[in-house]
C-alpha cells in the first residue's frame, strides 16, 4: 500500500516538484520554534493535515509529523521548513509504503519500541514510539509525547515500552476474539 499519487499531488500543491531530496524526514540539528511566527497558520495546517493523512501508509514519518503537529496554533518559519523537509523526504521515497505477505502462517507480533530522552527542549519531556509488525507488515504504530518528565534515559525507555505493551495487549485480545492464535 502506497500513496505515490497523493505525494506527487502534495508536492505540486506546495510547489515542491523537482525539489532537492532529503535522506531523512527530520534534521536532528534543527530546533523548531526559534524563528519568527508565520503570518497565517492556514498553509501550515494544510500541510500537517496532509502529512497526517499520509501516516496511514507511511509509519516512517510518524514521529516527525507528530512533533510538527504540536505547533499548529502558532507555527514558525522553522516549523514550516521542517514540514517542507518531510516533503523533500517523501519526494525521494514516493514508492515506499507498507506491505503484507499473503498466506503468511507465522502468527506472531514483532514489536519495536524506543524513546528519546528529554527531546522537548522546553518541557524536557521525552517522546515514546513503537511499531508492531504482523504478517510481515506494520499493523500499529504510534509516536507520543510522554505525560511525565523522565529522570533518566532508562525511565524514558520504560515509559515507551509500557505504551507499546498496552497496544500489544489490546491487539492480542483482538486476535483472540477473531480466532487467530498468536
Amino acid at each position: 500500500l502506497h500513496q505515490a499519487q497523493f505525494i506527487e499531488a502534495l508536492l505540486e500543491r506546495f510547489n515542491m516538484e523537482g525539489c532537492k531530496i532529503a535522506a531523512t524526514p527530520a534534521s536532528p540539528t534543527v530546533q523548531q520554534g526559534l524563528s519568527a511566527l508565520l503570518p497565517s497558520n492556514h498553509v501550515y495546517r494544510t500541510l500537517i493535515g496532509s502529512l497526517i493523512y499520509l501516516m496511514a501508509t507511511r509509519p516512517d514519518i510518524c514521529s516527525t509529523v507528530v512533533s510538527l503537529s504540536r505547533h499548529l496554533e502558532a507555527p514558525t518559519e522553522a516549523n514550516m521548513e521542517a514540514g517542507k523537509r518531510v516533503l523533500r523526504y517523501l519526494a525521494g521515497t514516493t514508492d515506499k509504503g507498507v506491505s503484507y505477505r499473503k498466506g503468511d502462517d507465522n502468527h506472531k507480533l514483532v514489536v519495536f519500541s524506543d524513546s528519546d530522552w528529554a527531546g522537548c527542549k522546553i518541557t524536557r519531556r521525552s517522546t515514546s514510539g513503537f511499531l508492531v509488525y504482523f504478517a510481515g507488515g506494520p499493523i500499529s504504530w504510534k509516536s507520543k509525547l510522554q505525560t511525565t518528565t523522565a529522570l533518566s534515559s532508562c525511565e524514558a525507555e520504560y515509559v515507551a515500552l509500557t505504551l507499546a505493551v498496552k497496544d500489544v495487549l489490546h491487539l492480542h485480545q483482538l486476535f483472540n476474539e477473531l480466532g487467530v492464535s498468536l
